[in-house]
């Protein structure tokens, strides 16, 4: 756990949204999220849920923030998400509990407690649900698009040996998570034909809207407005 510059940096841009109401913030750390937080005249309450008992020991009774609003809960926070108090809510979610920001970390860990926060009821919607360092995971999906795409609008002297699988092959999947996640941009595109820039375009709402909830209905209204 560091809270060097550049992470401070990433905290106040991911905390930015969240300057009201109730907020339930995934991992403890060093405290950082909590106390920036805490310390917001409109918010009103923090939960914290920490999954290890010596974390919470070694920096919880040294946070400086007003009496009565922080709460630091030691569990883990997968299992706590899914066992909700009927009557616990939340105006906004922040979770931090992974060291990388990897596009394994977004299919196997952040995806999963975006369901699990958002489905479940603590918080309103997606929007309501902010993950660090979740922008940088998801650009790995939108530069893994517009690389293909970009490969396939280029002339085929270029591309060969490089784009292996036709747009209708790429759209059918296999059972492995690293190649379906890209099957329903795929099926769009051998579908719809479009030009490179429309492509790109719809590739860069792909990769905002992919795995939230109803995402690929979400992804097929905004490609219609798009044509």
């Amino acid at each position: 756990m560091t809270d060097w510059p550049v992470e401070q940096a990433q905290c106040d841009a991911n905390l930015k949204p969240i300057t009201f109401g109730r907020v339930l913030v995934g991992g403890l750390g060093l405290g950082l999220c909590a106390t920036i937080l805490a310390r917001r005249h409109n918010v009103t309450h923090v939960t914290v849920v920490e999954n290890s008992p010596d974390v919470v020991k070694l920096v919880a009774e040294h946070l400086r923030v007003p009496r009565g609003k922080l709460r630091v809960v030691v569990a883990d926070l997968h299992d706590w998400l899914r066992n909700r108090p009927a009557d616990e809510v939340y105006d906004w979610a922040f979770h931090d509990i992974w060291q990388a920001d990897s596009l394994g970390t977004l299919l196997e860990t952040v995806l999963p407690l975006r369901r699990s926060t958002v489905v479940n009821g603590w918080v309103p919607n997606d929007g309501r649900c902010i993950c660090w360092n979740e922008d940088v995971m998801r650009g790995q999906i939108l530069l893994g698009l517009q690389s293909r795409v970009q490969w396939m609008a280029a002339p085929p002297v270029v591309t060969k040996g490089i784009v292996e699988a036709t747009p209708e092959e790429m759209a059918e999947t296999r059972g492995n998570k690293w190649w379906d996640m890209y099957c329903p941009f795929w099926r769009w595109y051998s579908t719809a034909a479009p030009s490179i820039n429309l492509a790109l375009q719809a590739a860069s709402v792909y990769s905002v809207v992919f795995g939230q909830r109803g995402w690929e209905s979400k992804f097929e209204r905004y490609v219609k407005q798009l044509a």
